[in-house]
């Protein structure tokens, strides 16, 4: 973009070019450009080192790209983003943004959710396949503390007797889990008819 003089670019659409890497100077004298769309394209990891040459970003789009996971900073320098949609991914966690679009991914819970930011104004997170447990009370009862508006709430896929319920409906003293039992690792040879003690650790889980 630099050799071309394309340095006033405001917007730049590459949607479905099949990029699979983005060098760290591709976007070098793009300090204009406040949106982006890199969608529909086969990026596995999000090219920080790219947007670095893009300080005034506002809106990025990497919706229907492979991405794994996304590291914690990998939007840390884009001070002025606030809309970042990953819709169509396979993300399990994402940095912070005030407009999220999370919907048609993999998630099935979200136990963590301090990547999430403060200013948070809107989050989607339909069409993923939800667990409705202990993992998802964190989730439910700040969404329902800090009002924060969603399009379309959860729909749980598992377990069976939550399955299309809306994840809102369930009280989070009902989320619960399976207890986890962890047997010992000592070895016991008796011999045939004699009685033998066997014990476990057994861990329930309580919302706070």
């Amino acid at each position: 973009f630099l050799k071309m003089i394309l340095i006033n670019l405001l917007k730049l659409y590459l949607r479905r070019c099949r990029i699979s890497f983005v060098q760290d100077d591709a976007f070098k004298g793009l300090s204009d450009l406040v949106e982006l769309d890199l969608s529909e394209n086969i990026l596995k990891t999000v090219p920080t080192g790219a947007f670095l040459n893009c300080p005034s970003l506002i809106k990025l789009s990497l919706r229907k790209n492979p991405l794994k996971r996304l590291k914690r900073l990998a939007f840390n320098h884009l001070s002025f983003l606030n809309t970042l949609d990953l819709s169509g991914c396979e993300i399990i966690t994402v940095h912070e943004a005030e407009w999220l679009n999370l919907s048609e991914n993999k998630l099935r819970s979200l136990p963590d959710i301090k990547h999430f930011s403060s200013m948070l104004k809107s989050l989607q997170l339909k069409d993923n396949p939800w667990t409705c447990d202990c993992s998802l009370q964190n989730l439910n009862g700040w969404i329902s503390k800090d009002k924060i508006p969603i399009l379309r709430e959860p729909i749980c896929k598992k377990p069976i007797k939550y399955k299309n319920i809306l994840a809102e409906y369930i009280n989070n003293n009902e989320l619960a889990c399976n207890p986890q039992a962890n047997t010992t690792s000592f070895y016991f040879e008796v011999k045939e008819g004699n009685n033998i003690s066997l014990w476990c650790q057994v861990k329930h889980f309580f919302f706070f």
